[in-house]
């Protein structure tokens, strides 16, 4: 991760001290520094995340060029396409604040904290709110 460690290091001891209300001396520090280190980490790979191309050399792609997988692969790609109609329609229903949570946290990859402050929601309020907009997503294409 190069120098992106002593970010994360510095992100995480301000964490520990803004959240040092939360710790209960009665029980071990050492999970509870974990814990809040480790959010900070996935915080910095969510803000930082890349995607990669694979290479697929001619011998690999022989692998899949018979008649019956081809076919399954249409299927599969109808299946597909006729999902993300469905949540696309699903999404066109929500309310336009709730379509603004889903989209930031699940299409744009945005941490909840993100979105916090994005839309200056308090975190627990975006958690709220987008759970209950996936539960109307979910109930709508039934899932």
């Amino acid at each position: 991760m190069g120098d992106a460690v002593e970010d994360i290091i510095q992100e995480s001891l301000i964490a520990i001290h803004a959240a040092r209300h939360t710790y209960l001396s009665e029980r071990p520090i050492g999970p509870w520094v974990y814990a809040i280190c480790q959010n900070r980490m996935i915080d910095h790979l969510r803000r930082t995340k890349r995607h990669q191309a694979i290479a697929i050399d001619d011998e690999t792609m022989d692998l899949f060029a018979t008649d019956e997988i081809s076919h399954s692969s249409d299927k599969s790609d109808l299946d597909r396409d006729e999902r993300i109609n469905q949540i696309e329609n699903a999404m066109a229903r929500l309310p336009a604040d709730q379509r603004r949570l889903v989209t930031l946290l699940k299409i744009e990859d945005k941490s909840v904290r993100e979105v916090a402050a994005m839309t200056g929601m308090s975190e627990s309020a975006v958690k709220v709110s987008a759970h209950r907009a996936y539960q109307k997503i979910r109930k709508w294409i039934g899932v």
